[in-house]
């Protein structure tokens, strides 16, 4: 699931909610925070990126909840987000593995 949210007239910001069932599915998430970004950069009209983490409990807790995840993006125009979405793997893949 994403949000796209209007920056200016033609960037856009999403913002990507993941929700990740069974642990073997919560490690490869969690392997990805230290893979992905360097697998992102490049990636045609992205032009800002940033994966959270949450904590898990009531609110912050400095124990991680290893099955929620956000990505937040800038890109450069609303066809290269959409682009970016229909077309890579690695989001895919990351799409099948969550709820």
């Amino acid at each position: 699931m994403y949000f796209q949210l209007a920056m200016s007239s033609s960037q856009i910001t999403t913002f990507t909610l993941f929700t990740i069932d069974g642990w073997r599915n919560r490690f490869y998430a969690f392997r990805n925070m230290g893979i992905w970004p360097s697998q992102l950069v490049g990636v045609e009209g992205l032009q800002f990126s940033r994966l959270l983490g949450v904590g898990s409990g009531n609110g912050f807790s400095v124990i991680p909840d290893l099955g929620r995840y956000a990505w937040l993006a800038v890109w450069e125009s609303e066809a290269a987000s959409d682009a970016f979405f229909a077309t890579t793997k690695k989001e895919q893949e990351q799409t099948k593995r969550s709820l």
